[in-house]
C-alpha cells in the first residue's frame, strides 16, 4: 500500500519593498527610509489529506536615518531601525497538531542617536545613546480562539506523545541601553613623534524577563500511558511568573599609538565592571493547586557579585628598507568574555 506522507515544503514566497532618501536642506539636512517584506509560506510534513499543516512567516523590516550637519564643527545623526518576525503557526509538526501551535511576534526596534563634534585640528568627540527594544510573545492558537489564556482548554499530552488543545503562552521583554562617550586627541612629542590618543567610556543596562503560563488553571494533563503501566494520569503545576533580571555593564579605555622613524606602537588597558540584580518580586500561588504551590514573595538580591577585568592591547610595527615595503608586526590582547 503507497503512503500518502509528504515532507516539509515551501508554498509560497513574496518578497517586496521600497527605499527613498536624498537631501531636505542642502548640505545640511538628509534623510533616507526604507521598508521590505518577505512573505514565506510553509506546509509542514504529514498525511497529504490529514495532518499537514500551515507555518506561515512574515518577516518586516523597517528603517530611517537623519543626517544633520548642524554647524560646521558639528554632526548629528540619528537611525531607527525595526524587525518584526510575525511567524503564524510556530512548531507545526506530528506532535504539534494546528490548536498547540504559536502565533509569533518578535518586533526589535533599534534606536541611536550619535552627536560629533570637533573641538579644533586636533581634538574631537563623539556621545550617542542607543537603546534595544527587543523581546517576543509566543501565543497559542487554541488561546487566541477562546478569546484569553483562562477560557482556553486546558493542554493534554496523549498516550502517543502529541500535544493536544492547547500550549503555553507567554512573552520575554529583553530591553537594553547604551550610553558612551568617545575621543581622539592628537600630539606631537619631539621633533619626529606623533600621537594619537583614544579613549572612551561606556555604560550598557539590560533587563530580562520571561513570564509563560499554560491555559486554564496553569496546569497540563499527561496521559497516564506516558507514566508507566498504572492505571493513573499526572497533572503538572507551574508558576508562571518571573523576576525581573537587571544586569549592568561600565566600560573605560584609552589607547595610544605612537609613530616614530619606523615605528608604529600601539599601547592601551580597558576596564570592565560587570554584575546583576534580581529585582524584588511576587508570584501568585497557582489557582489548582493554591495549598500546594502558594504565592511566593521575593525581597530581591544584587547578585552577590560583580565581576572586574583589565584587559590590555599591545602592538608593534617596523618597516624594513628605505622604501618600507615590507612591514613586522606583532601583537598581544585579551578580552574580557561578557556576563551572560
Amino acid at each position: 500500500e503507497q503512503e500518502s506522507f509528504v515532507g516539509n515544503s515551501i508554498n509560497q514566497i513574496n518578497e517586496y519593498g521600497f527605499e527613498a532618501g536624498g537631501p531636505v536642506v542642502r548640505d545640511r539636512l538628509w534623510f533616507w527610509g526604507a521598508f521590505g517584506t518577505n512573505d514565506i509560506r510553509n506546509r509542514t510534513g504529514g498525511d497529504f489529506f490529514e495532518d499537514v499543516q500551515n507555518d506561515d512567516t512574515v518577516l518586516e523590516n523597517s528603517a530611517f536615518k537623519l543626517n544633520w550637519q548642524i554647524v560646521e564643527p558639528n554632526s548629528f545623526v540619528a537611525s531607527w531601525n525595526n524587525g518584526d518576525k510575525k511567524k503564524f503557526g510556530r512548531d507545526a509538526g506530528p506532535t504539534r497538531p494546528q490548536p498547540t501551535t504559536w502565533n509569533q511576534r518578535g518586533p526589535t526596534a533599534i534606536y541611536k542617536f550619535e552627536d560629533t563634534h570637533i573641538l579644533n585640528s586636533a581634538f574631537f568627540l563623539t556621545g550617542n545613546y542607543s537603546k534595544v527594544d527587543g523581546g517576543f510573545s509566543l501565543s497559542c492558537l487554541a488561546c487566541q480562539a477562546a478569546g484569553s489564556l483562562a477560557d482556553a482548554p486546558e493542554t493534554l499530552w496523549d498516550a502517543n506523545g502529541v500535544w493536544q488543545n492547547s500550549f503555553q503562552d507567554g512573552r520575554s521583554s529583553r530591553p537594553s541601553d547604551e550610553w558612551k562617550l568617545s575621543g581622539s586627541y592628537f600630539f606631537n612629542t619631539g621633533a619626529s613623534s606623533s600621537h594619537e590618543l583614544k579613549f572612551g567610556a561606556r555604560l550598557r543596562q539590560f533587563d530580562a524577563q520571561s513570564p509563560f503560563h499554560w491555559p486554564g488553571r496553569d496546569v497540563f494533563h499527561v496521559d497516564q500511558a506516558l507514566v508507566g503501566t498504572e492505571p493513573f494520569g499526572m497533572v503538572v503545576a507551574h508558576r508562571g511568573e518571573t523576576p525581573l533580571i537587571t544586569q549592568s555593564y561600565s566600560s573605560a579605555w584609552v589607547q595610544d599609538t605612537l609613530t616614530f622613524g619606523k615605528w608604529t606602537i600601539n599601547a592601551g588597558l580597558r576596564y570592565d565592571l560587570q554584575d546583576g540584580s534580581n529585582e524584588p518580586f511576587e508570584i501568585p500561588g497557582n489557582p489548582a493547586f493554591p495549598d500546594l504551590l502558594p504565592a511566593l514573595s521575593f525581597d530581591g538580591n544584587d547578585g552577590g557579585f560583580d565581576w572586574q577585568s583589565i584587559t590590555p592591547r599591545l602592538g608593534v610595527t617596523y618597516a624594513l628598507g628605505e622604501e618600507r615595503k615590507t612591514l613586522l608586526r606583532a601583537s598581544f590582547s585579551q578580552f574580557a568574555d561578557q556576563l551572560s
